[in-house]
């Protein structure tokens, strides 16, 4: 009995030293500012996070800014902004002690999963193993060291806590437990969407870990499951509409049926692999550029998705909870696997975050059931050892994303043919003064991606200053001529480097057509007035 009155207090303690033990990886951050990679515009530029006032609120519950519908993201940096004014340091902070809280969540849902299908409650191998996997794994380094990824950590702390009432409700018939768990989803779903998928995930833990599912019960449990999926479906339209408005998500004529089918085929042997073999991470994979159906890799990776998917189906009977974690995996993973493409990238670290964790369960139950035939002895150091590299590689991944230049090194050396990662890295380079390597990098990115305007307008702005008039306004004209979003700032430049060049009038033209565009501009204005001085002293 004394062994009993103990348990809840170990627990308490292993959970305390798993979030300490997830969080030291990660401090490194705690150092790095905030990069121009999406920082800049989420929060070095963005008035609405400056603290909480009724404007800023009403923004960040109506707005799409960059894409994504994330009103309790925003308001989590506004409440920084109270505190200490957005300092990049304490920021980062704030995400790592979000990761380790979501560490020790992980270890209370193991436990709460091993108590549901049986296991002994003394033993703190499974919940600590499974904790660990997840929070030292290098595939968390994204959501936890980039700063806009707060929306990760953040949507992924309130999940792990509606999953976890869920399972009380279970065992305690407690009604206010699940009203709880409803309103943990809901505050999940307002900080990301990616959890969207949740209800058909607590479907099959009713039918294949708790048990409940079966005659009269099954038609209950669905009603039950109405209180999630209405917040589920609407925040899941929100997040569409988000991405449309942003002009980020591909239609099937861009991205077609087979391309789609594809890459979600490979997004799941992606990041299962990954987790297994954590090597090679870079902050960008993009789409092929002929179309993901086409590209050998992609289709590979499809192929293993549905070989593993077929094998897990045929033993479903003698490994029932082998089945829920992956397929649960597969569940949560769906909405970022490509079946709705939003951006440039292939797949992405970041998503993992959440849907990892069914796979970091798994992993802890397989080590459980190993030391349960063999002995804790015999485990322990292997165990300890992989728990040790996975740590050292977070850690050196961790310290990539301190700068731009640094991370798109990377990106670059990982995937050389990837335009967008050679045009963000010289985007880096300009900013440290590299002007030569930032055209360099820009020409690149314009070849692999003919239809670039951004690179096209950057590696004007770059000849501009380097006085190269000519290759400038040949920039940008082409940017003009591509309809792009970039006209008035391509038509002011290219006025510029005609006026570099002696052609006054052509340049007044292009200055008036981008203050068309413009209007009261005053830097605009300024190299207007200029112009049409020197015009009247000819």
């Amino acid at each position: 009995m004394a062994g009993d009155a103990r348990a809840p207090r170990r627990a308490l303690l292993a959970a305390v030293a798993v979030a300490a033990a997830s969080a030291v990886p990660f401090l490194s951050s705690a150092g790095s500012g905030f990069l121009a990679w999406d920082d800049a515009d989420t929060l070095v530029r963005n008035r609405f996070v400056r603290g909480v006032t009724a404007e800023n609120v009403a923004w960040m519950f109506t707005t799409f800014h960059k894409g994504p519908y994330q009103p309790l993201s925003w308001l989590s940096f506004a409440i920084e902004h109270e505190i200490h004014g957005l300092d990049p340091g304490l920021v980062h902070l704030a995400n790592v002690l979000l990761h380790a809280a979501n560490a020790a969540l992980v270890f209370f849902l193991a436990l709460a999963v091993a108590r549901a299908r049986g296991g002994p409650r003394a033993s703190l191998l499974f919940p600590a193993a499974a904790a660990l996997l997840f929070g030292l794994h290098p595939l968390r380094v994204e959501s936890v060291a980039w700063a806009t990824e707060r929306r990760d950590v953040l949507s992924t702390f309130f999940f792990l806590g509606s999953v976890l009432l869920y399972l009380r409700h279970d065992r305690d018939r407690s009604r206010r437990a699940l009203v709880l768990s409803v309103a943990a989803f809901v505050l999940s779903l307002l900080a990301k969407a990616w959890g969207v998928t949740l209800p058909v995930v607590l479907v099959l833990a009713d039918a294949l870990l708790l048990s409940r599912w079966g005659g009269e019960r099954g038609g209950r449990l669905l009603l039950e499951k109405i209180p999630f999926a209405v917040p589920a479906a609407l925040i899941a339209a929100a997040a569409i509409a988000g991405q449309q408005s942003a002009g980020t998500m591909s239609g099937l004529a861009e991205h077609g049926v087979f391309d789609r089918a594809a890459q979600c085929g490979y997004s799941l042997a992606f990041y299962a692999s990954r987790t297994a073999f954590p090597f090679r991470l870079t902050p960008l994979r993009e789409l092929p550029a002929g179309g993901t159906a086409g590209d050998p890799l992609v289709l590979a990776g499809a192929f293993a998705a549905l070989a593993a998917a077929a094998v897990v189906l045929v033993l479903r009977r003698r490994a029932p909870l082998t089945l829920l974690a992956l397929a649960s995996f597969a569940i949560l993973v769906s909405p970022v696997s490509g079946l709705a493409q939003a951006g440039t990238q292939l797949v992405a670290d970041r998503y993992s975050y959440g849907p990892g964790i069914p796979l970091a369960l798994l992993a802890g139950a397989a080590l459980d059931r190993l030391a349960g035939r063999t002995s804790f002895r015999a485990v322990a150091p292997a165990v300890a050892l992989a728990l040790v590299l996975l740590a050292a590689l977070s850690e050196r991944t961790t310290r990539l994303w301190q700068s731009d230049l640094r991370l798109f090194e990377r990106a670059v050396a990982v995937d050389p043919e990837g335009g967008v990662s050679r045009f963000n890295r010289g985007m880096a380079k300009r900013s440290a003064g590299d002007d030569a390597g930032a055209e360099a990098d820009f020409g690149e990115a314009i070849r692999l991606l003919p239809r670039f305007p951004s690179a096209r307008l950057n590696r004007g702005n770059v000849r501009l200053a380097r006085g190269d008039f000519e290759g400038a306004a040949e920039d940008y004209t082409a940017v003009i001529e591509s309809g792009a979003g970039s006209t008035a700032r391509a038509l002011w430049y290219r006025g510029k480097a005609r006026s570099s060049l002696g052609d006054l009038s052509g340049a007044l033209e292009d200055i008036e057509a981008a203050l068309v565009l413009e209007p009261g501009d005053p830097a605009i204005e300024e190299d207007l007035a200029l112009l049409k001085d020197a015009l009247r002293d000819e």
